[in-house]
């Protein structure tokens, strides 16, 4: 592997003759391999999101058996055609290509024998080819005014002055990934996110940065042309995934409203007078003035209940008798 990338290195420099524009055509080609894997990833995530209402009723389902919950999950997926590792997967691989350009970057920068003591001996690459006599003949890899085998950190400790190109390449990898997830969150506002992994994508943008100054900084060219490309790519798939999926109702976006404002009147209530706030409480009564006459307490009206009717008592003979009749007086 570290043959290969050195190879593509060395063929990119022969065809430009700069070492940053060769290591972003290294760059380019290696998303431009990941995309059909983040494509297929972000469909993925997608089908989780529209599918999420039941895997909640399996978790709610299988809470007290893990084992049993996990099987459900796994039997879920694969019916439904899911992976839920694609949407990492491509960061999964560039991690090794970034530690590998790294350890190129290393070898190449290297002094060494045959060459002149302190100049460069470089690894990897072919004797013949263009790059290896560039490197071979000096001691510094020289693009865009800035040594690509040189760190942030060392260039400080020698010179403010010419460190600054160095820190406004690592400020602009910095704001490149902040925007990058930027766009990640707002295309994902209304939907559940982990308050662990909100907070890691928050912090990722700042820890980027820190990383690279201590790093040649080859590397950062690596970490800038990767998140333009990410940017760029980020904005197909909100144009071409996200926005069909929220249109034709696969992802639902939630939306918080006021619910005063809102709410439809209810039939037969009046609407308030204009220039009226609606949830304003009424206005108390003012308390009378000290000397003023009091009003009457209002006394309450009485009502007298109707008499009962006696009961008519039986006669000794166990007939009931009757009261007589007034008519018949």
């Amino acid at each position: 592997m570290f043959q290969l990338i050195a190879h593509i290195l060395q063929w990119y420099y022969a065809v430009t003759h700069s070492y940053a524009a060769a290591i972003a055509l290294l760059t380019l080609t290696v998303m431009v391999l990941l995309t059909p894997l983040t494509l297929k990833g972000t469909k993925s995530m997608i089908q989780m999101q529209r599918l999420q209402p039941e895997i909640k009723r399996l978790q709610a389902q299988y809470k007290g058996d893990r084992q049993r919950m996990n099987e459900e999950m796994m039997k879920f997926y694969q019916e439904n055609k899911i992976n839920p590792l694609s949407g990492c997967l491509p960061l999964l691989i560039q991690a090794p290509v970034f530690a590998i350009l790294y350890r190129v970057i290393h070898k190449l920068t290297v002094p060494g024998h045959p060459n002149p003591p302190g100049n460069f001996n470089p690894s990897y690459i072919s004797h013949d080819s263009e790059m290896y006599k560039a490197l071979s003949s000096g001691n510094t890899m020289m693009s865009l005014g800035m040594d690509l085998s040189k760190s942030t950190v060392y260039e400080l400790q020698h010179s403010a002055v010419s460190a600054i190109p160095y820190l406004v390449l690592v400020f602009m990898v910095g704001f490149t990934s902040w925007y990058q997830q930027r766009q990640i969150m707002s295309r994902n506002t209304g939907q559940a996110i982990n308050p662990q992994q909100q907070m890691l994508m928050k912090f990722i943008p700042f820890i980027w940065p820190i990383i690279l100054l201590n790093l040649p900084t080859g590397l950062a060219i690596y970490g800038l042309v990767s998140n333009l490309y990410r940017i760029a790519q980020q904005s197909y798939i909100t144009r071409t995934l996200y926005r069909p999926a929220h249109a034709s109702g696969v992802i639902e976006a939630k939306v918080v409203e006021d619910d005063n404002a809102k709410r439809p009147p209810r039939k037969g209530a009046t609407p308030p007078a204009k220039g009226t706030n609606k949830g304003a409480a009424p206005k108390p009564t003012p308390a009378p003035k000290a000397g003023a006459p009091r009003p009457p307490k209002p006394t309450p009206s009485r009502v007298t209940p109707p008499k009962a009717k006696p009961k008519p008592k039986p006669s000794p003979s166990g007939q009931v008798s009757r009261p007589p009749n007034r008519r018949e007086k």
